[in-house]
């Protein structure tokens, strides 16, 4: 039962009970038909209340139908654009029932221009995030709704969570190099915030995007580059482009690799292990020599053994025929060398 209904309703008890006595609504006077109808107010809940009689035995019964708002309790809802890029625009609430009134009350970005029936024409004074509020008064007594339409003025918004320099062909944000960065944004206005890739030296740095964020690596002191984040809507697009140079923190920069050696002491073998940071491998692949070698010298400074094994790879140098004492192993991927001391103990 909708409020503003004043069809009469029929209350019914089944099955039918021969030979029965019901009385409706707390009358005295008894009758034998299962049904009765009342008549609704359109702004009240209805009850029906029946107490019934057969033979010796009696039962009550009560059956209330409440009101509803809104056919099979579903609110309406604001129709109109929620993207304003110029001119007019008009809002309204369908569906609503006899008896039923809207007021209307906009957010500052937004003014009305008329209200013709359940439409409300508006304009808007400055971009940016606005609602419009229908408060519908209903016809079943103090039982006001609010519903609200949120909308977005202009092209969309984008701004870094932590502050950046906008690229203007020279100018870079500083960031320590080997170390991975996240440029975390803020987009309003947009569903659809992409990231692409400007301009940059070397042209191969590792980036992606994940959801609205831009994630990079640099790996080596003096790299560069410059991406560019944009978002859309129906009134257009906004970019802005951000320029980030590596810096060395500390600790240097570069793709040098570091190594595991182990065992050690060792008895019988040596298994080197490269640790090259991800972006660099295929940098140091390109530039560097294909193989490498491992050289082990005793305390004198004679070459003990020498073998070579391929770039980035794992590798195992045999030291069992190796008197017990300590050495060095020197480590040339094809560009640096790196020194490890160890110790051969049978």
């Amino acid at each position: 039962m909708l409020c503003g209904d004043t069809e009469p309703v029929t209350f019914s008890v089944s099955p039918a009970l021969p030979c029965a006595l019901y009385y409706w609504n707390n009358s005295q006077t008894p009758t034998t038909s299962n049904s009765y109808q009342v008549t609704p107010d359109g702004h009240s809940n209805i009850t029906a209340t029946v107490n019934i009689v057969y033979g010796t035995s009696s039962t009550t019964l009560t059956k209330t139908m409440q009101y509803q708002l809104f056919p099979n309790g579903v609110t309406p809802k604001i129709t109109g654009s929620t993207s304003l890029c110029y001119g007019t625009y008009s809002y309204s609430v369908s569906d609503l029932r006899p008896g039923y009134s809207v007021t209307w009350t906009l957010s500052p970005k937004l003014q009305q221009v008329n209200i013709i029936g359940n439409t409300l024409t508006v304009s808007f004074v400055s971009s940016g995030s606005a609602s419009i509020k229908a408060n519908i008064s209903t016809a079943c007594g103090n039982y006001p709704v609010t519903i609200q339409q949120d909308v977005w003025i202009g092209k969309p918004t984008i701004n870094p969570q932590t502050p950046l320099a906008y690229y203007d062909g020279s100018t870079y944000n500083n960031l320590c190099n080997l170390t991975s960065t996240s440029i975390n944004i803020n987009a309003s206005g947009t569903s659809n915030v992409e990231w692409s890739w400007v301009t940059g030296s070397p042209i191969n740095i590792n980036w992606y995007q994940s959801g609205n964020n831009l994630n990079f690596y640099f790996y080596g002191v003096g790299q560069t580059a410059v991406y560019r984040v944009s978002g859309s809507n129906g009134c257009g697009t906004t970019s802005y482009d951000f320029g980030f140079k590596s810096i060395d923190c500390g600790g240097g920069g570069g793709c040098g690799a570091a190594y595991t050696v182990s065992p050690n002491p060792a008895s019988a073998k040596v298994i080197i292990v490269p640790n090259i940071p991800a972006p660099c491998v295929v940098e140091n692949t390109l530039a560097k020599a294909q193989s490498g070698s491992v050289t082990i010298y005793d305390q004198q400074g004679t070459m003990k053994k020498k073998k070579t094994y391929a770039y980035n790879t794992q590798s195992e140098i045999d030291v069992s025929d190796l008197k017990n004492g300590t050495y060095v192993m020197q480590i040339y991927d094809g560009n640096e060398t790196v020194k490890k001391t160890i110790i051969v103990k049978h």
